[in-house]
């Protein structure tokens, strides 16, 4: 919890990344596994949007964020495949080490071109953000997620993998 949920230091890695994506006028999800760590998170990043499972609006604003009229959410949702593929960035604070989980995750960091309510929109690149865990009990379970992500990137040239 205190590692991960309320590392001050991972949540200004965060805001730095989220903040140059916005900027841009990219799409961003933070993916966490725990509402708390999203309520942690949003303190530092306030035009963001907590979207979890009993979120009263979450069709709504996965459907905003689809279109590009929602542009940050921390989201304990996406563990799974979501349809989102004008998303750009997502940022992967949650520890774990499924690689299908991991999968689904990045499922929509694909190249888009489409149609969307706020106009025609392009992405020819994802940008994903992974936070390396340097604690010694999660060394070794980042380290594999590190190994995967990298598989992952490397099937769509265009994508952007950073960690930090």
């Amino acid at each position: 919890k205190k590692y991960i949920v309320e590392n001050i230091v991972r949540h200004k890695i965060i805001k730095e990344f989220v903040d140059e994506c916005l900027e841009n006028n990219l799409t961003c999800a933070i993916i966490v596994d725990r509402v708390t760590h999203a309520e942690s998170i949003v303190k530092i990043i306030p035009k963001a949007i907590i979207l979890h499972a009993k979120t009263k609006n979450r069709k709504e604003i996965i459907d905003k964020l689809r279109h590009r009229e929602v542009q940050c959410v921390i989201t304990t949702l996406f563990q799974e495949a979501v349809d989102i593929p004008s998303l750009d960035c997502v940022v992967l604070a949650a520890a774990g080490k499924s690689s299908l989980r991991l999968k689904q995750r990045l499922r929509n960091l694909t190249a888009f071109e489409g149609e969307l309510r706020t106009g025609y929109y392009k992405k020819k690149r994802a940008h994903i953000l992974y936070l390396k865990d340097n604690a010694d009990f999660l060394k070794s379970q980042s380290a594999a997620i590190i190994s995967e992500l990298k598989k992952l990137v490397q099937q769509h040239k265009n994508n952007v993998f950073l960690e930090k």
